[in-house]
């Protein structure tokens, strides 16, 4: 698929179109189709996959990008069925790893930022497996520990 820039879309009135945009400063590419109906109107975003394990809301856009037919709408239809890409690639479901960095993300204040000001020291583990060993009352893990300084962006 192409790439393709948000600058005048909705010149291509009656027509879908798919293919990438690109995250600014950074590598990734999201999936895009950008659907103008017949005649003009307003503009509706659809996104999925915020929250990159939530696999019905990435499958429902999916199939609404192949489902809507210009002909059938006014106005423009902007779907991007998954906006945490780096997290849905790299199997992260609350942090994105891009470029050697963790991103969590959270609320402009509270406790995490709290923390973060009182002391940037953190650790955080990765669970890759795990087997549940009931006979033995036990779990096994294959597991990494990370430790570094957090930043508030």
């Amino acid at each position: 698929m192409k790439d393709i820039n948000l600058a005048n879309f909705s010149k291509f009135r009656n027509q879908k179109q798919q293919g990438y945009i690109n995250v600014s400063g950074t590598n990734i590419k999201l999936p895009i189709t950008i659907i103008c109906g017949k005649k003009e109107g307003k503009t509706a975003l659809i996104t999925g996959g915020v929250h990159c394990a939530e696999y019905v809301g990435i499958e429902t856009a999916i199939e609404l990008s192949k489902e809507i037919n210009p002909e059938d709408i006014s106005g423009n239809i902007i779907i991007v069925p998954l906006i945490n890409r780096s997290g849905f690639e790299n199997r992260t479901m609350s942090v994105v790893y891009e470029d050697g960095k963790i991103y969590f993300h959270g609320a402009k204040e509270g406790h995490k930022i709290d923390a973060i000001k009182n002391n940037p020291k953190v650790s955080m583990s990765i669970i890759d497996q795990e087997d549940v060993i009931e006979e033995e009352l036990t779990t096994y893990f294959r597991s990494v520990i990370l430790f570094g300084k957090a930043r508030i962006l």
